[in-house]
Formats: structure tokens, C-alpha cells, sequence
């Protein structure tokens, strides 16, 4: 006898999956095919999850860790979306072509095949190493899915809006990550080679003394509790043999200052 969980907790779980993971389109797309004695079944969905899921069998043995099969199938599945985004111009003219986690993304799979002599990697036999099998499984399920994918347009567009929206959600992930960096790196990194920083903050009291050389450098040094300036040692050429002064910009303000010569 099978005893069914308490109502509200059925409720609560599938209200839990209603708001997590609401699917993309409605039916599951479902696929098989024969080459060379090998047989291929497979079932995909997608869902507005952010994780693929993809689960494989090999002769009923579930295949844990992948293998030829899994590779052959992601190949069809980036190679039949790429192409029908492409072909109906989809994205942006500037936009990035979405990448394979990317289209991945959201994705809900099982794939099975039945190999007449299948070669395991290692003797779990969790991870399927025979390489025909990928050409027979990417073939098979490209050629289904270009033909599903012109048949079916509304599920076609409903699929590539969810890919579209992954690849502009990690594009403006990757921009606001370099954002982050570059600010911290004016906030908290120091200045590279001789260069001595300023301790004041304000644009007025700040400038840049270039140098002719180390030893023209310490004459300088000096000067930085004077003025509160910056100095970099280089090797530039005076008409006076003299130390050049020029306009700086501080690190943390905008402005510049009035341009002094070090005598």
C-alpha cells in the first residue's frame, strides 16, 4: 500500500516548483533514432531554472559522469539553437552570440542509448568512452531538432528568448565583475615603479615632478611634504638640465593643478 504525503505538503512543494522552475514550453521534445546498431532516445524541456540537468543511460546503466553520448548531444543542441538564431536574427547586431552554457542553461535532459559493444571508462562503468557513439548521437538529434525547430516556431522562439536572456544576464554579469575590479584597483592598489603617491586628495595641492634620473629624484623627495606632490624619476631632457614639473590629477579627484619648476 502506498501511503501519499499530507495535502499541504504536496501543495507546498509543488508551489515551490511552480515559482522555481516554470517551464519554458509545455510539452516535453522527444527524439529517437538508429545508425549502425547503436539506438538513441532522448527527452528534453526547459525550465527558467539557471542549472542544466542532464541525466544518461548506456544499456539501462545509468552513466553518472557522461561520456561520448552526453558530448554528442550537447554538440546538437549548440549547434541546431546557434544556427536558428542566427538564421532569424535574433540577437542584436552587436550582441555576442550565446554561448553553449548559455543555451544549456535551464535545461532538463535524459538521453539513452543501447551500444551492441560499449566501451566504459573504468570499471564503475560510469561514463560511456566509445567515440562513434558521439557522431551517431550529435547527427540523429540535429537532424531532428532542425526540423522540430522549424515546425514548431512558438516553442522555437520561446526556447531562444530564454538563451537570449542568459547571454545578455551573463554578459552584464561579466561587465559589472571588470567594473568592480577597475574601482578597486584605483581605490586600493598602489603606484607602480617610482612613481610616489600623494597623500592629500585634493587636485590644488597635488602635481607630478618628472626627473632626470635616480639622483635628481632625491633632491625631490624632499619637496613631497612641501607641496604634498607626487614624483616619478625618468629620463627626460631639460633644456636646463633642471627637473620638469607638470600637471597631475589626483587619484581621487578631478582637476589639475598649477604647474610649479623644481629648481
Amino acid at each position: 500500500m502506498i501511503r501519499r504525503p499530507p495535502r499541504s505538503t504536496q501543495s507546498r512543494s509543488s508551489a515551490a516548483s511552480d515559482v522555481y522552475k516554470r517551464q519554458v514550453h509545455n510539452d516535453p521534445i522527444f527524439l529517437k533514432g538508429e545508425k549502425d546498431d547503436v539506438k538513441v532516445e532522448v527527452a528534453f524541456q526547459y525550465n527558467d531554472s539557471y542549472l542544466e540537468n542532464l541525466i544518461s543511460f548506456t544499456n539501462n546503466i545509468n552513466t553518472i559522469e557522461g561520456g561520448s553520448h552526453v558530448s554528442g548531444f550537447k554538440l546538437a543542441i549548440n549547434r541546431s539553437f546557434s544556427e536558428y538564431i542566427e538564421r532569424y536574427q535574433l540577437i542584436k547586431e552587436k550582441e555576442e552570440m550565446p554561448t553553449g552554457n548559455d543555451i544549456r542553461e535551464g535545461l532538463c535532459a535524459v538521453i539513452s542509448v543501447l551500444v551492441p559493444e560499449p566501451q566504459f571508462e573504468g570499471q564503475t562503468k560510469t561514463k560511456l568512452g566509445n567515440i562513434e557513439v558521439k557522431g551517431i548521437v550529435e547527427e540523429i538529434t540535429y537532424s531532428y531538432l532542425s526540423s522540430f525547430l522549424e515546425e514548431n516556431p512558438d516553442v522555437a522562439k520561446a526556447i531562444c528568448e530564454k538563451i537570449i536572456q542568459a547571454a545578455r544576464a551573463r554578459e552584464a554579469a561579466r561587465k559589472a565583475r571588470e567594473l568592480a575590479r577597475k574601482k578597486n584597483s584605483i581605490d586600493s592598489s598602489s603606484l607602480p615603479g617610482k612613481l610616489a603617491d600623494c597623500s592629500s586628495r585634493d587636485p590644488k595641492e597635488s602635481e607630478i615632478f618628472i626627473v632626470e634620473g635616480d639622483s635628481a629624484g632625491g633632491s625631490v623627495a624632499g619637496l613631497v611634504s612641501v607641496f604634498d606632490s607626487g614624483f616619478v624619476s625618468a629620463a627626460v631632457s631639460s633644456d636646463f638640465g633642471a627637473p620638469i614639473a607638470v600637471p597631475a590629477i589626483s587619484r581621487c579627484a578631478h582637476g589639475v593643478s598649477s604647474t610649479k619648476r623644481c629648481r
